[in-house]
């Protein structure tokens, strides 16, 4: 019962959400690019393939989107900024409660000043990653691995320079 109370005040917040203007900063596609040029070149011992890398300019109710790969062999991780994230203000009230009436869910950490949330979730194949979801002005970084501790993923999170991409937005 409080499953369903709680996914039906997510859904009315994002509803919300999409309904309202962004009122953070835009950013441009070129200082997507910037910032996809400050996202570090390895993760958990997992290279990038630039090909791959992708800088989407605003659709509907988001801001323009960085993303990465990091891959090696079954392991993955992605590194995502997205501006102007219609998830940024639940984001938010999740670090601000987290341990009160998350039910242990969610775990907030810090990264390098910053406070940001773990989540366990399942992928479209069923297998289960973690993520770390981390505000940054008006935009939201999530960093995605499989086969990875919450510690570890936090570690990896750290060699991110979040003070440098938070000057480029």
């Amino acid at each position: 019962m409080k499953r369903i109370l709680v996914l039906i005040i997510c859904f009315g917040s994002f509803m919300t959400l999409c309904a309202q203007p962004a009122k953070g900063k835009k950013i441009s596609e070129n200082a997507g690019r910037k910032v996809l040029g400050l996202f570090p070149a390895q993760m958990n011992g997992q290279g990038t393939n630039s090909d791959k890398d992708k800088v989407f300019g605003p659709q509907r109710n988001i801001g323009v989107t960085v993303h990465r790969d990091y891959t090696k062999g079954s392991k993955k991780m992605t590194l995502t900024l997205i501006n102007e994230s219609p998830s940024l203000a639940t984001v938010n009230k999740l670090i601000a409660q987290a341990g009160s009436s998350t039910n242990g869910k969610y775990q907030v950490v810090d990264v390098n000043g910053y406070k940001a949330l773990i989540q366990s979730a399942n992928s479209e194949s069923n297998s289960l990653y973690l993520e770390l979801l981390l505000p940054i002005k008006s935009s939201l970084l999530v960093l995605k691995g499989n086969d990875v501790t919450k510690d570890k993923l936090t570690n990896e999170a750290r060699k991110i320079n979040i003070a440098k991409i938070a000057e480029n937005l």
